[in-house]
């Protein structure tokens, strides 16, 4: 569409910086509330919003309305947004896999969600969870395949990329602090 058409700026930037602005507001109101629930079902709808800051620009790199790829942008954004990677597989987990419901503080809940297929072929496939994170052990020609795997342990997310266990709110203002610099390439890229 062309400016004469959508009054404001291209759809596509506006709708970025739409997702920008509600993860703002979802934060806000979970800082304002009081029930760990609420706080948590809040930060979860903010990771659709990140993602979906990601999936626009990716949609745009299919239009070829950018100079970057959706391969190119693979390898670049993770660089620039921490938790990328984190992001992506939460959000597969919650809409996809299982959903993710908020801790209980009177229940101890740790969770590895997969899939992850265990191959045996003239040796030994294992896999286990240690205190920093997933250990894969192969012999022979066996193989450990996993799939965007997640771990939880009480509403927290191990991140694979930095072998460390984080909230969501921490996950989200790391967030905040990096996209405005991505929105603003895409923009001057998108106009």
């Amino acid at each position: 569409m062309s400016n004469d058409i959508w009054p404001f700026a291209n759809p596509r930037v506006s709708g970025i910086n739409e997702h920008h602005k509600r993860i703002q507001t979802f934060l806000e109101l979970a800082r304002d509330s009081k029930d760990p629930n609420t706080i948590f079902r809040l930060h979860i709808a903010c990771i659709y919003f990140a993602r979906g800051i990601i999936e626009l620009i990716f949609e745009a790199a299919d239009k070829e309305q950018i100079s970057s790829s959706r391969e190119q942008l693979k390898e670049t954004l993770p660089a620039k947004l921490r938790w990328y990677n984190l992001i992506e597989r939460i959000r597969i987990h919650d809409f996809h896999r299982f959903g993710i419901i908020p801790p209980n503080p009177d229940v101890k809940i740790f969770f590895q969600g997969g899939p992850i297929k265990l191959k045996a072929k003239n040796g030994t496939a294992a896999y286990s969870i240690m205190p920093k994170g997933p250990k894969i052990e192969t012999t022979g020609d066996s193989s450990v395949k996993q799939q965007r795997p997640l771990i939880t342990d009480d509403g927290r997310f191990f991140d694979e990329d930095t072998e460390t266990i984080v909230t969501l709110e921490n996950i989200l203002k790391d967030f905040l602090l990096d996209v405005p610099k991505v929105i603003k390439e895409f923009e001057q890229q998108n106009g």
